[in-house]
């Protein structure tokens, strides 16, 4: 006596194409797939623009303090002398300047981090980064380019770079 094999899955109950349910669930799966990578590729897109743009902000802070230390004692601007800068703080740090050759970014002067946070005593950590009392370039968007408030000119959301200097 024989018996019979059952070879079919149960779910074809002896189809041989796609139940609804099966087509269903698959493109489901690809629309997810699809749907992350999509996510991702824009996200990859987003952090290499903001690379460039960090990049290039590195850049513009290195061209302004070697035109400051070049310009130091020549310079009729009291912020463009390198000690004039270490004596600005933050609520009087110099406004933004939008950069000629590239308006989506502009510079000001500091003598104290902008980036720090608010009340941090740096004497006591000695935490070079954050000390007050050293020239620093900060580049950040311009206005014209992030269109936001003029009274936040240094948030440190928009910051790009911060470049201590001295002579």
């Amino acid at each position: 006596m024989r018996i019979p094999v059952r070879t079919r899955h149960f779910l074809f109950r002896g189809s041989s194409a796609f139940t609804l349910v099966e087509v269903l669930i698959a493109m489901g799966l690809i629309l997810i797939g699809v749907t992350a990578a999509a996510a991702m590729l824009h996200q990859s897109v987003r952090d290499t623009q903001h690379a460039v743009d960090v990049t290039t902000a590195a850049y513009l802070a290195q061209l302004k303090a070697e035109e400051v230390r070049r310009d130091d004692n020549t310079a009729p601007s009291s912020y463009h002398r390198i000690n004039d800068i270490k004596a600005i703080t933050k609520a009087n740090a110099t406004d933004l300047v939008t950069w000629p050759q590239d308006t989506r970014f502009a510079y000001g002067f500091c003598g104290e981090s902008v980036t720090a946070p608010v009340g941090a005593d740096t004497t006591a950590t000695g935490d070079v980064k954050d000390r007050s009392g050293v020239a620093r370039v900060i580049i950040c968007y311009s206005m014209e380019f992030k269109h936001r408030d003029p009274s936040q000119q240094y948030d440190p959301k928009t910051v790009l770079y911060e470049l201590r200097f001295d002579y």
